[in-house]
């Protein structure tokens, strides 16, 4: 028999030997009192795992008291940690510009992308092992895995994938109307399922099929004939990069004719579509038998209980915490017959297990990979269908690394608690010659964020901050005593790391006894490498990794130092793999940059861009009406304004019976708005697109509207746009130096633009638009570094070792195992606790948490 079927026959064996251990079924009894078995259930099924606090706060409860309390968690808008400073601070992150970007820049900004979402899984792991509301992340889990979207499929935009991620915590537990609604005008979404250039008469079918198919109506619902009649009414559904991924609705793109979908007839849009399918009856019985799938049983299913919980549903009005509610008050729910038949997620093996015992693996900072091995890399689901889960969770492979897994942290768990080094812990670290605590001493601080891999022993390091002078010998100003390299991960036991992310960074703080505020060159010298275990590196192997060093407001970055090492290798700065010292001299200001009207900056009434890039346009042909280009600006500068994105459009076009000239300003292409709030009384008002929008002609002529458009400026905007049409044929020029002119320009707007930007130039200096300002040419400034950013990442790197908490509490807290209160957990009592049913092996008489984890049956929930 071909190993597959043996394995799906095992699979479900595993299941039903569950089934035969478990006690008689019971019935509903919302009334009745909870016990331990009850409360892990009902933990594990709506939570993440069940440690005895959480345990016992459920035991005076009624079942049914007892699912309101987790009902109650479903809101998880406020997180416990905050969430990653490089995804929630201010700084501008330009994806629309990365077309125009050379190789080598373009090659940084998707690394700092990769880092960027690195930081962001590992928030949302420690998230779900902080929290104090596990049935929020466990509904969190759920629509992740209904409404997919990959970071691989999203070309580096994890700014979307994590606002995608806040609107489900914000309307994941309201009205699922609305959020079928903020999905189908999420970033993320929008660009995973192709739908940004759907446009009438090339509409894309995609997002049209995963609504009907995967997210509402299941297979079999609806028509071919369907999707493309919905596919017409998402055409125009897009989204700005320039302003932070916020839906665009293109109404010149939207398909407004009659469209049939589902027997209905009429001018339909997304929301009509979306009224449609909730009102056929079709939706609640597909989502509660998905809900079903995740809450009650991956391996069986009852329709008549399925319909009689859609009917309940659909008459709440289709309430997402009505129907979490439906589902843990139900009778299948609570039927014992269920209980053991869904398989264990890895975000339920690793997290609920560690949230479950109370303890943190000394690699918990490697989760994410570890998750990854295990078939469920957050944020990266398989196809746009998510993770299958049940027996798919098992197959040969995957049982093999689950169960290693297990092993781990049974072996773990079986030890007494090491104790936990913050990482902030520095004044405390380790001399090598002196086994106890001393402090290396007091002043000024230094900061070092180091990682290490530790063989039979950690890295020792010492740190040395110099004087370079001119032409004379380096003085030393002072030198750390050894430091252990302390908190890191023993390759020994644990095998080698796969990535620098999978490190457990720490951060050392350093009490400088001397004063070192001269210091202009620091080294780092890591003195004892140590190799190798049986089988080479990968048996274990000692290693120091640096990232950076701080002192006062300076940062100095591993990456831009120079190191010499006894490796015969060229190995990046930083990376120590074996003897050797890293050099620092190259530093950045922990100071924000210079903000606009900063006359040290910037000259008062000077205009001063820091890119300028070509974004679109069409050939110049006379014979046309309009005629347009537009032109990408960053970092644009003058007294008192500061745009982080301006577009700025050059329109020649047919009026008043004359050729006409003139730039345009929509609200669209400003980073902030254009006029912060404050938009001329006759601006133009799209309201199908929801834009606003400003012509600034060349020679105004006697409209009113243009003519009032400038007049009711302020003295900053008014000299901005001064500046700015004085710029066009500067912008021109420079845009063509460009990548993205080079790739696109040069086919669609070639030489054609040449003769009308030459008249621009003639005729600028009689304009209204040449007077005001010291020098009509703009400066072309490179943008400067963005230091907020450095700033963030050092306050998440920070951060990341030292909040390290289970359950909303100090890790050392919640640890229950090696105590007198896990006495309380013996014999029966701990299985009640542990598993979903019976061992499947045998145990002994007094079974440990160990023992059980490791057996078979623990997979099952």
């Amino acid at each position: 028999m071909p190993l597959p079927t043996l394995w799906r026959d095992f699979c479900t064996g595993l299941v039903l030997l569950t089934l035969w251990f478990s006690s008689p079924a019971l019935a509903q009894d919302l009334d009745r009192l909870m016990t331990v078995r009850d409360a892990r259930h009902l933990l594990e099924r709506a939570g993440l795992g069940a440690h005895p606090d959480e345990v016992e706060a459920l035991l005076p409860l009624t079942r049914g008291e007892a699912v309101e309390h987790m009902v109650a968690q479903l809101d998880v808008s406020l997180t416990t940690l905050e969430p990653p400073a490089a995804l929630t601070s201010d700084d501008y992150v330009a994806y629309w510009v990365e077309g125009d970007m050379e190789e080598a820049e373009q090659q940084t900004f998707r690394v700092q992308r990769e880092k960027e979402m690195g930081e962001f899984r590992r928030w949302w792991i420690r998230e779900m092992l902080a929290t104090s509301a596990p049935a929020g992340e466990r509904l969190l889990l759920i629509w992740h895995n209904h409404f997919v979207t990959t970071f691989g499929s999203l070309n580096e935009e994890v700014h979307a994938l994590y606002q995608q991620h806040e609107m489900f915590r914000e309307k994941g537990h309201g009205d699922f109307r609305t959020l079928l609604q903020a999905v189908v005008r999420d970033a993320a979404m929008l660009n995973y399922l192709d739908n940004r250039d759907s446009r009438k008469g090339q509409p894309n079918e995609n997002l049209a099929r995963e609504l009907m198919e995967l997210f509402v109506l299941g297979e079999g619902n609806y028509t071919e004939d369907d999707v493309k009649e919905v596919a017409r009414t998402l055409t125009g559904y897009s989204y700005n990069d320039l302003r932070d991924f916020e839906f665009q609705f293109n109404e010149w793109g939207h398909d407004k004719g009659v469209k049939t979908v589902l027997g209905k007839r009429g001018p339909f849009d997304a929301d009509d579509v979306i009224d449609i399918m909730l009102d056929s009856g079709l939706a609640s019985r597909f989502i509660v038998s998905r809900f079903w799938h995740a809450y009650i049983s991956e391996f069986s299913q009852d329709p008549q209980a399925i319909e009689a919980l859609a009917q309940k549903w659909e008459a709440s009005g289709f309430d997402v915490t009505e129907l979490v509610r439906l589902m843990l008050r139900s009778e299948a729910f609570w039927a014992e017959e269920y209980w053991g038949t869904i398989v264990k997620s890895p975000v339920d093996l690793l997290i609920g297990t560690t949230r479950s015992a109370g303890r943190l693996p000394e690699w918990w900072p490697t989760m994410s990979s570890r998750l990854e091995g295990l078939g469920q890399h957050l944020f990266d689901a398989p196809n746009v269908a998510g993770w299958a889960g049940g027996a798919d969770w098992i197959t040969p492979a995957r049982l093999i690394s689950r169960n290693e897994v297990l092993n781990e942290l049974a072996d773990l768990y079986a030890q007494p608690p090491a104790p936990v080094l913050a990482a902030d812990e520095g004044s405390t670290m380790m001399m090598a010659d002196d086994e106890s605590a001393t402090a290396i001493g007091s002043g000024q601080t230094l900061r070092l964020r180091y990682g290490a891999e530790n063989f039979e022993g950690p890295p020792m390091m010492i740190v040395r901050a110099f004087h370079d002078r001119d032409g004379e010998r380096p003085q030393l100003l002072w030198s750390s005593p050894i430091i252990r390299a302390e908190g890191g991960i023993d390759t020994e036991r644990l095998g080698r790391i796969e990535s620098l992310a999978d490190l457990n960074w720490q951060v050392a703080s350093l009490d400088v006894t001397e004063d070192i505020s001269s210091a202009n060159r620091f080294s780092v010298a890591f003195r004892n490498d140590h190799c190798c275990g049986p089988g080479g590196s990968q048996g274990g192997d000692r290693n120091l990794f640096i990232d950076w060093l701080n002192l006062d407001d300076r940062v100095y970055l591993a990456r831009e130092g120079t190191q010499r090492s006894n490796c015969s290798g060229t190995d990046a700065p930083g990376s120590l793999y074996c003897s050797g010292e890293l050099q620092l001299k190259t530093f950045q200001t922990l100071t924000p940059d210079p903000i606009a009207g900063d006359d040290t900056t910037v000259p008062e009434n000077q205009l001063a861009v820091g890119r300028v890039l070509y974004s679109w346009g069409q050939a110049f042909r006379g014979t046309q009406n309009w005629n347009n280009f537009t032109i990408g600006l960053l970092d644009v500068r003058m007294n008192g304004l500061h745009y982080d994105a301006l577009r700025l459009e050059v329109v020649e076009t047919e009026r008043n019976n004359r050729r006409e000239l003139m730039i345009k300003l929509r609200s669209t292409d400003c980073r902030p708005d254009c006029f912060y709030g404050e938009w001329p009384s006759t601006t133009f008002d799209d309201r199908d697109r929801d834009m606003l929008e400003v012509e600034y002609m060349l020679r105004p002529g006697w409209d009113y509207e243009l003519k009032q458009q400038y007049a009711e400026l302020d003295d900053d905007h008014r000299l901005l746009i001064n500046a700015l049409w004085s710029g066009v044929p500067t912008f021109y020029e420079t845009m063509k130096t460009g990548r993205r002119w080079r790739r696109n320009g040069t086919e669609q707007l070639g030489t054609s633009w040449d003769a009308v930007i030459a008249r621009i130039d003639e005729v600028l200096p009689k304009t209204r638009y040449a007077k005001g300002l010291s020098n009509p040419i703009p400066l072309i400034l490179p943008m400067p570094a963005q230091s907020g950013s450095m700033m963030a990442s050092m306050m998440m790197s920070q951060s990341a070792g030292s909040d390290l908490q289970l359950l909303d509490r100090d890790a050392a807290e919640v640890e229950w195992l090696s105590r007198e209160r896990g006495a309380a957990y013996q014999g029966d009592a701990l299985i009640d606790l542990v598993l979903a049913a019976a061992p499947a092996a045998p145990t002994g008489a007094s079974p440990t948490f160990s023992d059980l984890i490791t057996d078979p049956v623990f997979q099952l929930k």
